[in-house]
């Protein structure tokens, strides 16, 4: 094993941005460029003797930048290590603020973290399509097919389809000219799907009631709205609130002014955390499935982020959770608790 530690970061697979250290080492014109220690140790030792670890994850680049900052500093993998030199503080996001069309819709976004919260899919996902080189059109589109393909068959009006985006298709039934996003969003606020399918889209312009401590207030529209409910608040993205009121919520969920529609699925878990004093570690989505650790009065918002604090394998970690297995049971075979 070399004695010596290079941190890195990726939007692939580790195994695979190894595979292209390995390649590079052997290109003689890369010596003197950014990894040219580990390049060096590479072509002197073998890729053999090296252990390939994945620390950390992150959902946004800047995180990502981070905790490479960080594990650099912690193991001192510049000057007692692989690490050439310190991390850059910032990195060139591959998605600037701009506007793309997607599935014949035009989006308008601020960053790739803003794009996926509006298709309501993963960043990770969005970056691995990244990694191998497809545009940011031809990246979306694979993250939202890798999200359908979660969603699993249904059955609406008697028939039955694979995905929302099929079901978007089905123009005698989708008579509102729904999109498959619009379907599973209002479907995640708390629609059934026959609903979500049902309800004319909510029309533009229209004025905005909100109630604001105990106070009725009209405006003109949704932008009014949020330009002056901003001015002495914290409002979630614009763009959030407009896709919110479209999926049916109310004006008051929409604008973040009271809890959203899908958080009574985890009504128990909350309770833990605002009666009985557990640490809500993680941000709770419409999709999450919490782990509560009794013992330590803590509450992740998903299995991997359970797995991860714990060091455990995510994969077994979940499939042993599916199979019935206590969380208590897990933590006693680990070590964790005598």
């Amino acid at each position: 094993m070399i004695n010596g530690v290079y941190i890195g970061q990726t939007v692939k697979r580790a195994q695979d941005r190894w595979k292209e250290h390995v390649r590079a080492a052997g290109d003689f014109s890369r010596r003197s460029k950014g990894n040219g220690a580990l390049y060096e140790v590479i072509r002197a030792f073998g890729p053999d003797g090296f252990v390939v670890e994945e620390v950390a994850e992150a959902d946004t680049q800047a995180e990502l930048n981070a905790l490479e900052t960080r594990f650099i500093k912690e193991y001192d993998s510049v000057e007692n290590g692989l690490n050439r030199v310190a991390a850059p503080s910032t990195r060139r996001d591959l998605a600037e603020a701009g506007t793309i069309t997607i599935r014949d819709e035009a989006f308008s976004y601020s960053s790739k973290a803003d794009l996926c919260r509006q298709l309501e899919v993963s960043y990770s996902t969005l970056q691995h399509w990244l990694g191998k080189g497809l545009s940011l059109e031809k990246a979306s589109e694979q993250a939202l097919r890798a999200r359908e393909d979660t969603e699993g068959e249904f059955e609406v009006f008697r028939k039955r389809y694979r995905s929302y985006t099929e079901l978007a298709a089905d123009k005698k039934l989708n008579r509102h000219g729904l999109s498959g996003r619009q379907i599973a969003a209002r479907v995640r606020s708390g629609m059934t799907i026959r609903e979500a399918v049902s309800t004319p889209k909510r029309p533009k312009g229209i004025s905005v009631e909100v109630e604001v401590g105990g106070e009725q207030r009209t405006f003109d529209n949704a932008a009014e709205a949020y330009r002056k409910l901003s001015a002495d608040r914290t409002l979630p993205a614009y763009s959030a609130v407009i896709q919110r009121l479209e999926a049916g919520e109310t004006a008051e969920e929409a604008f973040g002014l009271a809890p959203r529609p899908w958080m009574a699925k985890h009504g128990d878990v909350l309770a833990l955390v605002e009666e009985e004093g557990y640490q809500l570690l993680g941000e709770l989505k419409p999709w999450s499935q919490p782990v509560v650790v009794e013992h330590t009065k803590e509450v992740f918002a998903s299995k991997k982020a359970f797995a991860r604090e714990f060091g455990l394998e995510y994969t077994e970690v979940a499939r042993k959770l599916k199979a019935g297995a206590s969380v208590f049971d897990l933590l006693r075979e680990s070590g964790h608790i005598d």
